[in-house]
């Protein structure tokens, strides 16, 4: 090194190890009036702790590095003035390019100024934050966890994981849904059984009240529309006993013919209506909800 330096006449540097140790050495050419190079001085410092500092801190940026990369979770770093410095790739999958140097508002929600959710001033004071998001960008929701990253004295970057949360929430709202439709059909069963009895009620008043035999015409046909009308409540309250029961239908096997019958003669009874039925004698039972077959017939 020393011939080289004195041949060229400029100064030289580079680094060596000798056993454990690794210096720096520095050799500069000292000259005489014409020109020529008569001397040299030479310094050597020893960087053995930071050239192992160096190698680690390589090692680690590797290692974290490889960490991010294979992340399923987008992920990025901006620094203090909104810049992306770093996008691993689910997040350039998410946002469909590598924006590394544009803005993240920009970039990852599409917006022209600072995010209103942004968590910089809390990152400033060392915290972690965790918080929900909906972005404008795929109107989807993600729990977005935001981290301070040091960058040795200069200042903080952030670093930013999304997690998809999307699915989950449609998933709560619509258990959410369930559970108050669970409530009101708790509720509506309540009221039907409640109803019910009442209807029972009016319906023996009613069979007690049209037995006699000297009540008008008009009277007994009164009546026998008042039955008809209370027998129709109470295909009501069976179907809001049914939805009680998560709108499973009460099921039964039987012969229809008698269900078929029993519209047919109340159907019948309008003045302007004439109804007749015909079924075959081999008709096979049938597994029906009473109730909600009679609604499919009678509409």
């Amino acid at each position: 090194k020393l011939a080289e330096v004195i041949r060229t006449g400029q100064p030289l540097r580079f680094r060596d190890q000798r056993g454990e140790y690794i210096l720096d050495h520095s050799i500069y050419p000292l000259k005489d009036a014409n020109g020529a190079v008569t001397r040299v001085a030479i310094f050597a410092r020893d960087v053995t702790k930071e050239e192992k500092a160096e190698t680690a801190l390589q090692k680690s940026e590797m290692k974290y590095r490889s960490m991010l990369e294979a992340m399923v979770n987008p992920v990025y770093i901006s620094s203090s003035d909104f810049k992306i410095e770093y996008m691993n790739p689910a997040m350039i999958n998410r946002i469909g390019r590598d924006a590394t140097g544009e803005s993240c508002y920009t970039a990852m929600h599409g917006l022209d100024q600072k995010c209103r959710w942004c968590k910089y001033d809390k990152i400033k004071e060392n915290e972690h934050i965790t918080y929900e998001i909906t972005s404008p960008l795929d109107d989807r929701v993600y729990d977005t966890t935001a981290s301070p990253i040091d960058n040795g004295g200069a200042k903080l970057s952030k670093l930013t994981i999304y997690r998809d949360r999307t699915e989950t929430r449609q998933m709560e709202e619509q258990l959410a849904r369930s559970r108050t439709l669970e409530s009101v059909g708790i509720l509506a069963g309540g009221i039907a059984h409640d109803f019910n009895n009442l209807l029972f009620t009016i319906m023996g008043n009613i069979s007690l009240a049209g037995g006699g035999d000297e009540l008008e015409p008009d009277t007994r046909s009164f009546l026998g529309e008042a039955h008809k009308a209370t027998r129709k409540a109470q295909a009501l309250t069976k179907k809001l006993i049914t939805f009680s029961k998560g709108g499973t239908p009460i099921r039964k096997i039987g012969d229809i013919e008698p269900l078929l019958t029993e519209i047919v003669k109340e159907e019948g009874t309008e003045p302007d209506v004439i109804c007749s039925l015909w079924t075959a004698p081999d008709l096979y039972p049938v597994e029906f909800d009473h109730g909600q077959m009679s609604h499919a017939f009678r509409n």
